[in-house]
């Protein structure tokens, strides 16, 4: 993502599936598709993933684990212009059907529960993971900043002063 982005992602695979033709056009012709596919990861994707993930969001923090998106099939004349509608399209409904998803799951779970904080798209919910995962790996979550300075004692201090005591009892019950 661009040093501007709000949005994180680990990962991004794209799998393409060229077919019909002899073997070996269909290895060139894939070669090709990929190296255009990569062009447009690196000069418009970022872009179109920044734009639909702030609108699906709707300024919370939403995490995703995995999202996969099926574009179905694509042009080989025009592919660069219909891969991009066709990813737009898939991703701004994955990514709607995920954040209903989380917001739903939020409204429906306790408030002062630990599974509730890790969804509440908050500074607390991103402290509570930054806790959780350190202590439980010794490592700090994928999404976490690196070159922060005391992450891990600043996160702890802002959960130790959450208004809810709930927040603060599953804090003791984790780090003890």
């Amino acid at each position: 993502m661009s040093e501007s982005s709000r949005h994180r992602i680990a990962q991004l695979e794209v799998e393409l599936e060229v077919t019909g033709g002899a073997p070996a056009r269909a290895q060139a012709r894939g070669q090709a598709l990929q190296e255009a596919v990569s062009q447009l990861v690196r000069r418009q994707l970022r872009g179109v993933i920044d734009r639909v993930a702030s609108e699906a969001s709707e300024g919370q923090r939403l995490r995703i684990d995995r999202l996969e998106l099926d574009l179905g099939r694509l042009p080989e004349a025009g592919f660069e212009a219909a891969f991009v509608r066709a990813f737009e399209a898939a991703l701004r409904r994955a990514l709607g059907d995920a954040a209903a998803r989380e917001r739903a799951e939020r409204a429906s779970a306790g408030e002062g529960s630990a599974a509730a904080l890790a969804r509440s798209g908050s500074a607390l919910a991103s402290a509570w993971e930054i806790v959780e995962v350190y202590a439980w790996t010794g490592q700090l979550p994928w999404w976490a900043e690196r070159g922060a300075p005391d992450l891990v004692a600043r996160s702890l201090a802002l959960l130790a002063d959450a208004p809810d005591p709930r927040v603060r009892a599953q804090l003791g019950g984790l780090v003890l």
